[in-house]
């Protein structure tokens, strides 16, 4: 009787045993599953605002484009405004747009563009980089239609979405550089006031490309993530919002088409009569 009574009790600090066990296991895992689902819905929460500072930029700097005063009077071709001018970016983070004679990557110019000074969701401020034929200072030759964008863009699975030596490059390209990592070339991105105007802690390298080292019209533009290793590990998590030329047209083309119209009709009401038009060789109305 001794010896079931013993075996019994076995029995029930096994079985004890075993509820505490799967009790645990039970929290163990509940609690992973809260921790993994908090960290994706922040993670959606970035995103969402990532994306919504990129569209919001990317209005601002079309809205720019389409309400150039071009009123002032001008000599030259770089000092006459013309719709579609970009401002230049920001090269000492004070979000007010520099001369692109240096570089024409920096920071979003926010404060010329008029916005709050906007971050994406890793409180960062956001890049910029604008093709040279639309830049605002210093401006090279004449902007119309023809006009083409000369950054070129590289997707996740590395292929070229915006062309620079072709009618497909980007005109501009606004950049969220996300959380700080380790560079392909070693350098661990840290964030610090030293380093706040050096794209290198910023933007990253992959597919053979670096958004640090932009340079127009040339196919070493950008690249846009997010790209992983071999291993699952981010290396790129730059994402891109471009502005290609059909953007810019459509946005400027009713501001140009009301300007064309109302000197008409100034001349109109000045002489009484329309203007003819203008011979077809005649170099100066060409371009």
């Amino acid at each position: 009787m001794v010896m079931k009574n013993h075996y019994n009790n076995l029995q029930n600090q096994t079985g004890a045993t075993l509820i505490v066990l799967a009790v645990v296991l039970v929290l163990v895992s509940t609690s992973i599953f809260f921790s993994e689902l908090n960290a994706n819905n922040i993670k959606v929460a970035r995103d969402k605002k990532t994306a919504a500072v990129l569209n919001e930029a990317k209005k601002a700097l079309l809205s720019y484009a389409s309400t150039v005063y071009i009123g002032a009077a001008c000599t030259s071709i770089s000092s006459c405004r013309r719709p579609g001018d970009l401002p230049c970016p920001d090269l000492n983070n004070d979000g007010i747009s520099d001369s692109c004679l240096g570089n024409a990557l920096g920071r979003l110019p926010w404060v010329t563009l008029g916005l709050n000074d906007l971050r994406d969701g890793d409180n960062e401020r956001l890049w910029y980089a604008v093709s040279t034929n639309f830049k605002n200072n210093p401006r090279i030759g004449r902007l119309n239609s023809d006009t083409l964008g000369t950054i070129n863009v590289t997707n996740q699975n590395n292929k070229v979405v915006n062309n620079a030596v072709s009618s497909t490059g980007a005109v501009a390209v606004i950049i969220s550089s996300g959380a700080p990592l380790t560079r392909q070339d070693g350098v661990q991105q840290s964030r610090s006031s030293l380093n706040q105007n050096l794209s290198t802690h910023y933007l990253d390298i992959a597919l053979g490309e670096d958004n640090a080292n932009f340079v127009d019209s040339n196919a070493n533009g950008f690249v846009k993530g997010v790209i992983r290793d071999l291993n699952g590990v981010v290396i790129l998590n730059d994402q891109l919002m471009e502005i290609s030329r059909i953007e810019l047209l459509n946005a400027i083309e009713p501001r140009i088409a009301a300007e064309i119209k109302k000197a008409i009709l100034d001349y109109y009401n000045v002489y009484h009569y329309y203007p003819y038009p203008a011979v077809f060789s005649d170099s100066t109305c060409l371009g």
